[in-house]
């Protein structure tokens, strides 16, 4: 497979390994909990392993967890992780940038500056204007690849990152090179993973629909009118978004509106009527049955029980 990368669109590529790391599910905060917004700075690989209704939001979609799931990020994206999920991850820039020593050395995590981001997104996509530069082609395809994909294999994604995660935190002196063949294998798989699934047409579509609930929550959404948005019947719509996202839009639009209920619990003392009425819950009655069914408890208690481990 690394073999396939490098004499095709990876040829060039060096990635430069900054970090590795490991999150595990008892280690998030409750559920529903949603991480600072930021400004990704640099390609991420990460690898979903646990999952417990998390994902991210990643340019304005939510893309839910699911276990064996590769996301991929890359500079200028803009993302906030949703609790609760395990992950592996690795990070990296598509070659040493002498330009960049400094922010290689600061936090991860961090918001990226413009300059960053703007300084990687012209080395690495100029290929594409059929301008050779240092990274040349073997970076500009990173810009192509999508932003999650469930993997055929993740139990290999998986030893692959744990054993890297390993090397990192005991500083192997070989570190730098596995890490680069990891990345090399993953970039790999991911392609290929996403050139077996429906056409990017269809994979748009469903991108758009899943807009559409993210913004339409509150109100009242129906499959037709969804459906007519994007300009699919509801019965295709229906199949390609359950092969995309393992949920049907009815499933993921009811998530929506529990996300958004679990915040409102959590972040505000506002009563369960209005609650109810701002995600989008026809009733409070059916509210308290659909929290009920999901969390296995009333939403009063969770509050209480939430509230308290914060």
């Amino acid at each position: 497979m690394d073999a396939v990368m490098q004499t095709q669109k990876g040829a060039g590529l060096s990635p430069y390994v900054i970090a590795c790391g490991q999150t595990r599910l008892e280690e998030c905060p409750p559920q529903g909990s949603c991480g600072e917004l930021r400004t990704v700075g640099w390609y991420e690989l990460e690898l979903m392993e646990d999952t417990d209704g998390g994902g991210v939001y990643t340019d304005g979609v939510f893309l839910p967890a699911r276990s064996g799931d590769l996301f991929f990020r890359r500079p200028g994206m803009r993302v906030a992780g949703v609790s609760a999920y395990g992950c592996a991850s690795v990070i990296f820039d598509a070659q040493w940038d002498n330009a960049l020593c400094q922010p290689y050395s600061q936090p991860i995590y961090r918001d990226a500056p413009a300059w960053q981001v703007e300084h990687i997104a012209r080395r690495d996509r100029q290929s594409a204007g059929g301008v050779s530069g240092a990274s040349g082609a073997g970076a500009a395809f990173l810009w192509e690849l999508p932003a999650v994909i469930p993997l055929p294999d993740p139990q290999r994604a998986r030893g692959l990152l744990k054993d890297c995660f390993v090397r990192y935190v005991e500083r192997d002196p070989a570190f730098g090179f596995y890490a680069a063949r990891v990345v090399f294998e993953l970039l790999a798989a991911l392609r290929d993973a996403s050139a077996g699934t429906e056409g990017a047409g269809g994979r748009e579509a469903v991108r758009r629909a899943e807009r559409i609930l993210q913004e339409k929550y509150a109100g009242p959404v129906r499959l037709a009118a969804l459906a007519d948005a994007v300009g699919l019947n509801p019965e295709y719509l229906c199949r390609l978004f359950k092969r995309e996202t393992g949920q049907s839009p009815i499933a993921r639009l009811l998530d929506i509106r529990l996300s958004h209920a679990r915040r409102l619990l959590l972040t505000t003392e506002r009563p369960m009527k209005e609650i109810a009425v701002e995600c989008g819950f026809v009733s409070e009655t059916y509210f308290y049955t659909a929290f009920r069914r999901r969390e296995g408890m009333a939403p009063g208690e969770y509050r209480r029980r939430h509230k308290m481990r914060l």
